[in-house]
Parts: C-alpha cells; sequence; structure tokens
C-alpha cells in the first residue's frame, strides 16, 4: 500500500475539510479543509463513511463534525487543526471492513493519533482502491494540536509491516528514493568493507557471500551491475538498487568481471529453490498460494526444472523448435511487455523467462533466431495430455494424503453442484408458480362479467400492488446463496489434524516448517464469545465509548469490542484470538459461547491448548478441544507445533 500524507496551502478548516471528503460539490472548491474532505469522500453511497472518537454514532457525520468543530475551537493558538492522509492499495486489491479498520488503526496509532477524532472513506471511483481519513489534530482531552516529526517514514514503516501481516501486495511508494539515498549513504561508508570483500573473494559466489554480511549483494542490470538491498531475515531481493560504478569506479561490471569471470544471473543467486526451503526468486502471488493452498507453485517448478529448460532452448534451432521443444512440457513462451514470460499451457501460472535463463530472455533469443514467431496451430492442439509438465502437488505427502484430498474435494465439489442446481430448479419452479398465479387472476378480473370498466382498472391496480409485495418476498426467499469453495489442501491438513490424524499433524509441521510461519496462522476469521458474567470482574478503562453503549478497550496490545454481552474482535491474527480469549476469561464463567466461522472457531480451539481452565458450550468445540489436549503433549513429536 501507498501511504499519501496530504498538506493544506492555507490554514485549513475542519468543517470545510469533512465536506470536501463527503464530496459535497459545494465546498468541492475548497479542497485543503477538513469539511470540503468529508463531501468529497462520502458523495459515493455505496461507501459509507465510518467516524471514529467521536462520541456519536460511527455513520451519523453531521453530529460528527459539530463535535469535531467544538473541539477545535476549544484551542485557538494552533494553525494546523486538521490531517488528510490517504492509503492507496494495488491494483485489484479490496481488503475486508475490518482489515481497512486495522489498517486506519495502525497507521494513525504509530504517529501517535489513535486516539484523535477522525472520519474513514473508501473509494472506489480509480483504478486503485484506496481510502481516505480526515483527522483532527487536536486532542479531545488535552486539546493539544498533535504535530508527529517525521510522520511519513513512520508511516510507511507501519505499511510494510501491515503488508506482511495482512498479505498485501508490497508496493514502493514515495519512500523510493528516501530508500535509494539511503543505500547509497550506507555504501559510502563501508566502500573499505567493500573492497575488502572484493580482494578476498574468488569468485562471484563467495562475494555475494561477504556481502550479504552488509545486508547488499551485486547483480547483473543491462551492461551493468547494480547493488541490491537484501531483507535482514532471508537475504532476498528487497528492490532498492543503486548502479556500482556510481559508488566507485573500480566496482563497475567491467573491472569486477575482469577478476572473476561473467556476471551472469545464476551467479548471483544466494540461495535456490528447494523442497526443504521456500524459494526466494518467486513472485508474492506465487507465495501466497503456496501458504494458503500448501503445494507447489509453478515457478517453484519452473525454476527446479530450469537446467532441462534451457538445455531445450539451447539446442533448438529455429522458434518453430523451441515451441515443439517445450510442448513436452506443457509449457511455452509468449510475449509480456517487453520480455517473454514461460506459461503453463495446462492452467494457471508464468514466470519471467529470463529468470529461467539470462540466454532466454527476448533480446538474446532473438539475435539468435530472429523476431518473436508464436506457436504453429499444431503445436497448441497437440498440448492435450499431461507429460512430464507442471501439476499441482503437495511438497510433503505422507501416507498418500494428497489423494485422499483429491477425492473428498471432488466428491464436495460434486455435492455443491448438485445442491447447487437443486436450488436453481426449486427457484425457477417457484417463480414460475408466481408467473402462473398472478397470470391466471389477471386473465380473470380481465374475463369478470360482474365488473366494469372502472371496478377493473381497481381490481388491476390492487392486484399490482400484492404482486409487487409478493415479488420481494419471493426474491428474499429465493436469493442465491453465496457459493461454497472446497477447502484448500492446507485447510483439509487442519481440519484433518485437529480431528487427530497423526499424518496429517506430520504435515502440517513439515509444511509450517519449510514456510517459517505457525500452524493455521493464516485461517482465523473474525468472530465473538460470550457469556454469564461473573461478579468481581476485573474493571477495564475503555479506549472508546460508542453511542449505542459498546465500548473498545484493549488486551495486549490488540483491540477489542465490548458490546456488554459480547466481546468481539475485528482482526484475523492468532494472537487476536488469543486475546479474546483472555480476556472473555476474565469477564466470563464458563462455557463460553462461541460465534464465528469455520476457521474461527479452528483457531479458538489452537489457542484454547493454552488455557486449560476454559470450557466451550458447542459441544463439538469441547469435544475437539479435549481430543486435542489428550494427545498433545510437550515431549510428544505428534503435537501441533505453535
Amino acid at each position: 500500500m501507498i501511504v499519501k500524507v496530504c498538506h493544506p496551502k492555507r490554514e485549513d478548516h475542519f468543517f470545510n475539510l469533512s465536506r470536501y471528503i463527503r464530496r459535497d460539490p459545494v465546498a468541492e472548491k475548497t479542497v485543503d479543509n477538513f469539511a470540503s474532505l468529508s463531501r468529497y469522500m462520502t458523495r459515493d453511497a455505496e461507501f459509507k463513511a465510518v467516524a471514529t472518537n467521536c462520541g456519536c454514532d460511527e455513520h451519523d457525520l453531521d453530529t460528527a463534525e459539530q463535535v469535531v468543530l467544538a473541539t477545535q475551537n476549544l484551542n485557538t493558538r494552533a494553525r494546523k487543526k486538521s490531517l488528510h492522509l490517504v492509503v492507496s492499495f494495488a491494483k485489484g486489491e479490496y481488503p475486508p471492513e475490518e482489515q481497512l479498520a486495522l489498517i486506519e488503526h495502525r497507521l494513525l496509532g504509530s504517529i501517535g493519533m489513535a486516539d484523535l477524532q477522525r472520519i474513514r472513506v473508501v473509494h472506489d471511483d480509480t483504478d486503485n482502491l484506496h481510502m481516505h481519513i480526515a483527522v483532527n489534530r487536536i486532542h479531545p482531552e488535552s486539546l493539544r494540536s498533535i504535530q508527529p516529526s517525521r510522520d511519513y517514514p513512520t508511516l510507511q514503516k507501519c505499511a510494510r509491516e501491515l503488508e506482511h501481516e495482512l498479505g498485501l501486495e508490497i508496493l514502493r511508494g514515495r519512500d523510493g528514493k528516501y530508500q535509494d539515498l539511503e543505500l547509497a549513504r550506507l555504501l559510502r561508508e563501508r566502500k573499505d568493507d567493500i573492497r575488502t570483500y572484493i580482494d578476498r573473494s574468488e569468485n562471484w559466489e563467495e562475494l555475494n557471500t561477504g556481502l550479504s554480511h552488509l545486508g547488499i549483494g551485486i547483480r547483473a542490470r543491462r551492461n551493468g551491475a547494480v547493488f541490491i538491498t537484501l531483507e535482514e531475515l532471508n537475504h532476498i531481493d528487497a528492490g532498492i538498487t543503486l548502479a556500482a560504478s556510481k559508488v566507485d569506479r573500480t566496482f563497475s561490471r567491467n573491472a569486477l568481471e575482469t577478476r572473476f569471470g561473467a556476471l551472469t544471473q545464476e551467479a548471483i543467486v544466494l540461495r535456490t529453490p528447494t523442497r526443504e526451503g521456500p524459494s526466494l526468486e518467486i513472485s508474492d502471488a506465487a507465495l501466497r498460494q503456496e501458504r494458503h493452498r500448501g503445494t507447489e507453485s509453478f515457478q517453484t517448478w519452473a525454476l527446479e526444472q530450469r537446467e532441462k529448460i534451457a538445455n531445450l532452448i539451447e539446442v533448438a534451432s529455429s522458434w518453430d523448435d523451441v515451441h515443439q521443444s517445450l510442448a513436452e512440457l506443457n509449457v511455452d513462451l509468449v510475449p509480456y511487455r517487453a520480455g517473454l514470460s514461460l506459461v503453463n499451457t495446462n492452467g494457471r501460472g508464468a514466470i519471467a523467462a529470463s529468470r529461467i535463463d539470462r540466454a532466454m530472455s527476448r533480446n538474446s533469443l532473438e539475435a539468435r533466431l530472429g523476431e518473436f514467431e508464436p506457436p504453429l496451430q499444431a503445436h497448441e492442439q497437440a498440448q492435450q495430455e499431461p507429460m512430464d509438465g507442471y501439476t499441482e502437488r503437495p511438497f510433503v505427502d505422507p501416507s498418500n494424503l494428497w489423494d485422499q484430498y483429491v477425492q473428498d474435494r471432488d466428491a464436495l465439489r460434486l455435492r455443491l453442484d448438485r445442491e447447487r442446481e437443486r436450488r436453481k430448479a426449486d427457484r425457477d419452479r417457484a417463480y414460475a408458480a408466481f408467473a402462473r398465479k398472478y397470470r391466471d387472476e389477471a386473465q380473470a378480473i380481465r374475463r369478470s362479467a360482474f365488473l366494469d370498466r372502472f371496478g377493473k382498472r381497481l381490481a388491476f391496480n390492487r392486484l399490482a400492488q400484492r404482486r409487487k409485495r409478493a415479488y420481494e418476498q419471493l426474491k428474499t426467499r429465493s436469493a442465491p446463496i453465496r457459493s461454497r469453495k472446497p477447502p484448500s489442501y492446507r485447510q483439509w491438513l487442519l481440519q484433518q489434524a485437529l480431528s487427530g490424524h497423526t499424518s496429517a499433524r506430520s504435515a502440517l509441521r513439515a509444511m509450517s516448517a519449510r514456510l517459517a510461519e505457525p500452524v493455521a496462522w493464516e485461517f482465523a476469521s473474525s468472530g465473538q464469545v460470550q457469556g454469564e458474567s461473573k461478579t468481581h470482574a476485573s474493571r477495564v478503562h475503555p479506549n472508546a465509548v460508542f453511542r449505542d453503549g459498546a465500548v473498545e478497550i484493549e488486551h495486549a496490545g490488540i483491540p477489542l469490542i465490548d458490546d456488554g454481552d459480547r466481546i468481539h474482535v475485528t482482526d484475523n491474527e492468532l494472537e487476536s484470538v488469543r486475546a479474546l480469549l483472555e480476556s472473555a476469561r476474565r469477564k466470563y464463567d464458563s462455557p463460553l459461547e462461541i460465534d464465528g466461522g469455520v476457521e474461527f472457531r479452528t483457531s479458538v480451539a489452537i489457542c484454547a491448548l493454552e488455557m486449560p481452565d476454559i470450557r466451550f458450550a458447542d459441544r463439538d468445540l469441547q469435544q475437539q478441544v479435549e481430543r486435542l489436549r489428550t494427545r498433545q503433549h510437550p515431549e510428544s513429536e505428534h503435537g501441533l507445533e505453535r
């Protein structure tokens, strides 16, 4: 995501800024004050504005504006009283409402503005979904103007953390130039250390290993070489580069190739993709697929087959030979932007051809084979049956669990298809009966001998009113239910593990170790818990009080909503579920009533392993937890890892 702080050109006014957000046509000329910003944001009816910390209903914006104006009028010295924040997401990315609320809370909390009054609205009128946040800088209690220093770097750092936590696409925003300057400063300061590693190294691999201790690497780009920044934990390319010759002329590509030989793409790879460890060269989308589904992505398979694919390309003497050779693996080369992509012809999946081998880049192949030629129609028709190509398979498959999963998945798909067809047939019959009924009534009125012209007109009007009401009721009863999808392989393994399947627990443990993350971390969803209140419950000081009486509380840094009867969580991380249960344990006596989806209940069962005094009113959930507690021992190798 990209975070932008919009600074007004002159002294701002919260009311006008609010009107601008809410898209008031009259106030759009003064776009640098609060009321205008409020009107700009809320002109689209499908996006509802949300007011926070204003002491009123979160959708009552008029009251929220008056509260903010009253707060700002109590401070007569501050000139900048409003802040306009814009958060933009990647194209095609639509975070749910609970994630948007979390992003707003975390971003403003990072610069010390979480307690301030604000209005948030989401817009979808451009190619990128974006969120406007209008903030009152005047603190509602201390009445001091909050003016954080170095707010932009802090917001960008928080945005990077949220992208990793929520699985959003990582975007380089306006902070790219500052990161380039930071890399240039680092390289200037460590120039002597870089020269020392060059003198001690005998090849490119040793040089990159040494440079990795400085958090940098080197790779080829066009006709030169660039230094790259490496992420601290796993030493993968963080996307920030600087030409090596700009640091020192002795670091140019020609000078280094004289010492170490030709600089190729393979020479700078620190770790190659293997079954034992996640690939460090695949895209974020492919990595998300592997984490969500628990299966090998097409990009990982292609990188593992890079030698075989490169050999097929090397012996080809024409574009026709290239397409024909790649057809044996059910892959092909297609133009993409200025280069070529290797695509899976029997399903989804693609990777840049130059990442397989530099000799497979478009410039290299066209220099050898001439201008690119698409595959012949005969080759496309020949690719029907998979041979040695990519097929979706898990990384680990003890006891042939994948085959069992495929059977269960296909059976569930067949059952869901039959259920969908049955619902469609029932709905079609209901609409046909509805049309037949009112058609017969209209025909009866038309043929009636007891009604004159005015009586028939009145009867038809009454029939139309009854038909309209009945049609709305029929639409409500026969509304299509959102189609369910079969669980992914990883979700299926988790369900089997909670049922006591030993092999499934082993597969989950190996999968989580490969991805370096806790078991089932991604499968929590929002939910709520309730129960009988304790007589002497510890008093919790709320962060905010809503108009309906609900309060926002905080437990271990996790925001929760307590409406008196239930405690809600708006986050889908295991830490949030754990905080929810610990807060409910303080307030309610067992058994607790859990309300949420299947994934949320699964996460509750996992977190309940640490809390032996918690019991649940749901018999199935309680039995799952008891079975899991019985089988789990600290010294046992079959326990689910946290």
